[in-house]
């Protein structure tokens, strides 16, 4: 991965002379920079780790999938303007706008983003289309759900220097674990080529901004790719980084589930895998628990035992979450569907 962030790296990259990089974020995955060259043109470059977790380099699977919605006129993602593979690193167009707080999320941004789930679908039938990945850590059955929540679960149980950690995990998380597995164990068929759908992943309000005129634009295409329309909104609904109302979770899938009518399963399957990929949320919380997590940042043991406390927290809500669902499924009325089209 490069070291070099300077503003000559950035010269030599987009050949025009860069005058400032500035860095905006740094999370747990990629880095991203504000990069501003002397004739005021701004772009924004991201930095990125390693592969995911099972293998696609990051940097390749977002450059090629904004080049693919470019292509095809997508306006709401960045345009991408150069990749360095040496240096994991590529450059995007760089967009003006606000970060969007759940509170401020309206019923017409949620149309927004269904006709965006939506356009992607539809584009999905570009025969093109069928040279794109899976996405990460893609699942097309009910069966490599739960073999995928067993390898997390293992890595988390491996880790057993931390009471607090191995209590909820035998305790909480594996009853609840074992009573999904047990109930998905009939829905082993693979899902059909023709029912899946071209998915962002990582998906939702976290990752757009407010532009000054109203639109949503979408970042962040690292896991880009083929999978499972009902992950993808069980995702939606389920993410933590997300707080939105009842109302606006339902008006959500009753747009996507009338887009999805020519699968007939869509709806029996959701229900099925919501509470799988609430399990999953669970594990993805705890990673901070895992070995790599403390190497990557550094932190004292103070502010590492601070960050454990959080998370097993909030696992436990999305574990109550998950419980709630096995009463009812919360997201099963399909009436009133919004036209986003």
């Amino acid at each position: 991965m490069t070291k070099d962030l300077s503003p000559e790296y950035f010269t030599c990259l987009l050949g025009t002379e860069i005058v400032s990089v500035e860095a905006m974020t740094r999370g747990g995955n990629s880095r991203a920079i504000k990069v501003t060259a002397a004739n005021g043109a701004r772009y924004a470059a991201k930095v990125y780790p390693g592969p995911t977790a099972d293998g696609l380099d990051r940097r390749e699977v977002e450059f090629n999938a904004l080049q693919f919605l470019g292509n095809r006129g997508f306006d709401s993602v960045p345009a991408p303007v150069v990749s360095d593979a040496a240096g994991h690193c590529a450059v995007f167009e760089y967009i003006e706008g606000n970060p969007i707080a759940s509170h401020e999320v309206t019923n017409e941004d949620i149309i927004q983003v269904s006709r965006f789930l939506i356009q992607i679908g539809e584009i999905g039938r570009d025969s093109e289309s069928t040279a794109l990945p899976n996405a990460a850590e893609a699942c097309f059955s009910a069966q490599a759900i739960v073999e995928n929540l067993t390898s997390r679960l293992e890595r988390l149980r491996a880790v057993r220097e931390d009471t607090a950690l191995t209590g909820f995990l035998e305790g909480e998380f594996l009853p609840s674990f074992h009573r999904a597995a047990e109930m998905s164990n009939t829905k082993t068929v693979e899902l059909a080529l023709e029912h899946r759908t071209l998915s962002p992943s990582d998906f939702g309000f976290h990752n757009a901004l407010r532009r000054p005129d109203g639109r949503l634009a979408f970042l962040d295409f690292e896991y880009f790719g083929w999978d499972d329309p009902a992950k993808m909104v069980s995702d939606f609904l389920l993410h933590p980084a997300m707080e939105l109302t009842p109302e606006m979770k339902n008006r959500f899938v009753e747009n996507m589930a009338g887009s999805l009518k020519r699968d007939p399963a869509f709806a029996e399957r959701l229900e099925t895998v919501f509470p799988l990929f609430g399990l999953k949320w669970c594990l993805i919380l705890l990673n901070a628990f895992l070995p790599q997590y403390r190497l990557q940042r550094g932190l004292s043991d103070a502010e590492l035992a601070g960050i454990f406390g959080n998370q097993l927290e909030k696992a436990r809500l999305m574990l109550s979450t998950v419980e709630s669902g096995y009463a009812r499924f919360p997201y099963r009325d399909e009436e009133n569907t919004v036209n986003v089209n």
